[in-house]
């Protein structure tokens, strides 16, 4: 399975499209960095663990506060099979 994350208006053939703004028109829309007080009561993503192969993202990391960016950082180790490609432009 590969993933495109924070979409945007940027769809890829052969990826899921992921985005929290429906305006966009991903194929699934969720908030992949929602907002909560304390680590334990963040929910995961909706993929179980090493069941991702490729991961691409543009534009979008360099714009995430820290707390987010750890968080992502902490769900794409835990998504991912050993030797996914994770593609980050920024």
């Amino acid at each position: 399975m590969k993933l495109n994350l924070f979409c945007g208006q940027n769809h890829m053939d052969g990826y899921i499209n992921i985005d929290f703004d429906p305006t966009c028109h991903p194929d699934l829309l969720i908030d992949l960095c929602p907002y909560f007080p304390f680590k334990s009561t963040r929910p995961k993503w909706p993929w179980e663990d090493n069941s991702i192969e490729e991961v691409f993202t543009k534009h979008v990391l360099e714009h995430l506060n820290p707390r987010k960016f750890s968080f992502v950082k902490s769900e794409l180790h835990r998504i991912c099979k050993n030797n996914a490609v994770i593609k980050i432009f920024v």
